[in-house]
């Protein structure tokens, strides 16, 4: 759902940004678990 897009627009791209990184954060840890598991 995208609401206000051209007035929060910058927002939005911050928001995005924070959740990739703590996604690819998230996403390194399982891997450093699953190789170490292995």
């Amino acid at each position: 759902m995208r609401t206000g897009a051209g007035r929060s627009g910058r927002a939005d791209v911050q928001f995005w940004t924070a959740r990739s990184e703590s996604l690819r954060a998230v996403i390194k840890g399982y891997l450093t678990v699953i190789l170490r598991s292995v």
